[in-house]
């Protein structure tokens, strides 16, 4: 594969994000991350983000809240933890659909998640959502 062929291929979603084609480029930017050749993309984290602003703007608030929760807990230690933090926190804030996304067992182990990655004060919001 042409090194420039995956370069295109973003290109082509963030030209569909771009233009406000948020059906076109939810599909481009989840078949980019679907892609195995393309995980170590330097681009892909903020595809992942750009996913999530498409799942939001169709209406799909689950689908957002579950991608950026799991990148959240991907990126712990990097420089896009505290984005994609945002980015869940807000939706949790103002979505009372997001509850049922909190089970028991997923809030536990983003707990641990956290804390054995020395954010310990971050799963403290977390953990209160099981009261």
């Amino acid at each position: 594969m042409s090194r420039l062929l995956p370069d295109a291929a973003f290109l082509d979603a963030d030209a569909s994000f771009a233009q406000q084609n948020y059906a076109a480029a939810r599909q481009r930017y989840a078949a980019l991350r679907s892609k195995k050749a393309l995980r170590g993309h330097p681009r892909m984290t903020e595809a992942a983000l750009r996913l999530g602003e498409c799942h939001e703007r169709a209406g799909d608030v689950e689908a957002a809240l579950a991608l950026y929760h799991a990148e959240r807990l991907r990126q712990v230690g990097t420089t896009w933890y505290d984005r994609f933090k945002a980015q869940e926190e807000r939706i949790a804030a103002n979505h009372s659909a997001a509850r049922s996304f909190y089970t028991t067992a997923r809030v536990l182990k983003a707990a641990e998640t956290l804390i054995n990655s020395g954010r310990a004060g971050d799963a403290l919001p977390l953990l209160d959502l099981l009261q």
